[in-house]
């Protein structure tokens, strides 16, 4: 088991994609730098919040699409996953294995993201520091698991077609139809994986949130990881690899 999640991890930090997320992340970073240099409510110690927030909403998603695609209908189209299943492994162990790789891609993009915020938020915006180092990596870490939320729902959608570009287009429409939603109905919005996406506002306790508040939050993003994950063994085994 330990063996194949290596080798998950290893297909997946080796993938070209990762250094040409890493490239839109520092164009992405410095072009926010530019344009949060004209908002005086930001400084140094929270551009690397309003960078994540900004990643969040769009670029992040669309990377977990395409990572998702290349490891799940990519290796599928191409005869890989079949020739994986020859190993002495279970298809349960390779599907939390790459869930694992996935998780951990996430997590690192997520600090490659913090370390250019902190760093330009540093060297180009001014203002006194009003948010604590410790704070900004604690919302970043915790960040990550909505975001992983999302990828094991749409990882459903990259077990059940080939077409790599098509999870995309899910995944936009997926975000634009929670948007949309939310706002029609704001009942729903706590059931919403979309609204955790911003993890200060419901994810963390506050003077504005209860600690019920707070772990029905949890509950909700740990629902969206253990259901879809479920549904995706269980799609995983009935699928037909020839």
């Amino acid at each position: 088991m330990f063996n194949t999640i290596y080798i998950e991890i290893y297909k997946v930090f080796h993938k070209k994609n990762i250094y040409v997320f890493m490239g839109i992340i520092l164009a992405f970073s410095l072009l926010l730098t530019k344009a949060m240099q004209l908002d005086p409510s930001v400084n140094s110690s929270t551009f690397p919040i309003a960078l994540l927030k900004a990643m969040f909403m769009l670029i992040i998603p669309i990377f977990a699409s395409i990572l998702l695609g290349e490891v799940f209908s990519s290796e599928f189209r191409s005869g890989t996953l079949k020739i994986l299943l020859t190993r002495p492994i279970t298809r349960i162990q390779l599907l939390i294995s790459k869930m694992i790789a996935i998780f951990l891609l996430i997590s690192f993009l997520y600090t490659i993201t913090l370390i250019f915020g902190v760093t330009l938020g540093a060297i180009f915006i001014k203002g006194a520091k009003t948010v604590t180092f410790l704070s900004t990596i604690q919302t970043y870490f915790l960040s990550i698991f909505p975001m992983f939320a999302f990828a094991c729902l749409i990882a459903i959608f990259a077990l059940l077609t080939k077409k790599d570009g098509s999870l995309v287009g899910i995944s936009l429409s997926f975000l634009f139809a929670s948007a949309i939603v939310g706002l029609a109905f704001r009942k729903i919005n706590p059931y919403l994986i979309t609204s955790y996406f911003n993890v200060t506002d419901l994810l963390v306790k506050n003077a504005g949130l209860t600690v019920k508040t707070v772990l029905i939050g949890w509950g909700v993003v740990f629902a969206y990881i253990v259901i879809p994950t479920l549904l995706c063994i269980w799609i995983f085994n009935k699928k037909d690899m020839a």
